[in-house]
């Protein structure tokens, strides 16, 4: 018999087993496709809706330009210009009702007063009145040498009058600041 039969090859074949898993680079690889593709089809749709968004936006405000009234623009800013000219001047508006209310407020119900003049420069009131009698004249003075706001007193020509009343001039020289306020910081006198 002939030997030639062979049961046994010699050369064994390499057989390839796949198993799961061992293509992981390639997973990796298609996941980062899939997710670089679904980010620049959200990012597409997002940028789509902010055009439109803009686009509506552009409408409303082309709509808002034709409703314009610029005569009555140029008018309302014209009026504004003039309100703060206004306003600036009341500010700086001295109170001189105010001071006189003080003074009122500080003069004896026997004292009357005949003439009454007043000079911010100077600062200064410069009065004549009546008094019933030489106490009277002494308390006034002494109530307005009590008053914070009056500086100095000047009493001046006391005369005697044919009714028995006393006649007399006075000076009350006053820092503007305290007794004369400005319309922008007025508040009421306290008596």
């Amino acid at each position: 018999m002939d030997s030639d039969l062979q049961l046994l090859p010699e050369r064994r074949k390499k057989i390839d087993v796949f198993v799961p898993g061992e293509n992981r680079l390639l997973s990796i690889g298609i996941v980062v496709l899939v997710l670089i593709v679904l980010l620049f089809i959200g990012t597409t749709i997002y940028k789509q809706s902010l055009i439109s968004s803009v686009e509506t936006t552009d409408t409303k405000l082309a709509d808002l330009e034709k409703r314009r009234d610029r005569d009555l623009e140029k008018k309302l800013l014209e009026l504004n210009q003039r309100l703060g000219i206004a306003s600036s001047l009341l500010d700086s508006h001295l109170l001189w009702t105010q001071a006189f209310t003080k003074i009122q407020s500080m003069t004896q119900s026997q004292v009357q007063f005949r003439n009454f003049s007043s000079n911010i420069r100077e600062k200064k009131f410069v009065f004549k009145a009546e008094a019933a009698s030489y106490q009277i004249v002494a308390q006034q003075i002494a109530i307005f040498l009590d008053s914070k706001d009056i500086t100095n007193i000047a009493l001046d020509k006391v005369v005697a009058l044919p009714t028995g009343r006393l006649e007399f001039n006075m000076t009350l020289n006053f820092e503007p600041d305290k007794l004369i306020t400005k319309a922008a910081t007025a508040t009421t006198p306290t008596p």
